[in-house]
């Protein structure tokens, strides 16, 4: 996370002197602080409208790429001629190809005379029948061979396997004195307060929501909720951290392990 949403910086707003004196009577019973109060109605309404508190931070707009710069014109020169577009769907011209040397295409034949014309000092060529009154007649053209079908591919032996299963989730886990808590909540809280805590420590160095777990971006994290002692993590207090398999933490000297599975 990029923002740490523990900051606080001080806000000045209209409020009515009646909603102000009872939540000043609420804080005093709870024994919590009206900041605290007030913090936790703004981001229960947040959270019954859709928003996170978590609010990413808006990135900024990729450049837009430079326009082509037209070049210079030469006094004097002629303009530029456009391209001709080529006609939709007219096909490219064919290049001829030039006649190469031991070439099986065969050279053009020569015109047949036509009817009523003779051929002078010559006959009628070999096999071929001379019509009366007509010139010869033409043998039938030897008809076309039947394309022969391409051989199909063999098909793969054996069963189609099925796609791979999607891997699931893994959950999480709280261990303390022994017992395990499952944490399925979107905000699991560790404190002294035994109707508002799932795992409750009967500590009275221990705030009344000493700290809570929340999920964030798919990621399982361990806040300290503006606790009097803090929360430890080797030995240093933390106001956030990612949990990873294994993590233990300490509230006021007790340790609760987390594991995934």
């Amino acid at each position: 996370m990029v923002d740490d949403p523990n900051r606080k910086s001080p806000r000045t707003f209209q409020c009515r002197d009646a909603l102000w004196d009872s939540l000043e009577s609420l804080a005093a019973e709870n024994g919590q602080s009206v900041d605290y109060l007030m913090n936790e109605a703004i981001r229960a309404y947040l959270q019954a409208n859709g928003r996170s508190v978590f609010a990413p931070r808006a990135t900024a707009a990729p450049p837009m790429p430079a326009a082509p710069v037209a070049k210079p014109m030469i006094p004097g020169a002629p303009p530029p001629m456009p391209k001709a577009a080529a006609a939709p769907g007219a096909p490219p011209p064919i290049p001829k190809l030039p006649s190469m040397p031991g070439s099986s295409i065969p050279p053009p034949r020569p015109s047949m005379p036509g009817i009523g014309q003779t051929l002078q000092g010559q006959g009628a060529p070999p096999g071929m029948p001379k019509m009366p009154g007509g010139p010869p007649a033409m043998p039938p053209m030897p008809a076309a061979a039947p394309p022969v079908p391409a051989a199909m591919p063999p098909m793969p032996g054996g069963p189609r396997m099925p796609p791979p299963m999607p891997a699931r989730e893994k959950q999480l886990f709280a261990t303390f004195e022994g017992q395990e808590f499952v944490v399925d909540k979107e905000e699991f809280f560790i404190g002294r307060g035994q109707k508002v805590c799932e795992i409750v420590i009967r500590d009275t160095n221990v705030s009344r929501q000493h700290a809570k777990v929340m999920k964030h971006n798919g990621a399982w994290w361990m806040l300290d909720n503006q606790s009097l002692n803090g929360v430890e993590f080797r030995g240093a207090k933390l106001q956030q951290k990612r949990i990873d398999d294994g993590d233990v933490f300490l509230v006021c000297g007790h340790a609760i392990q987390f594991n995934y599975r």
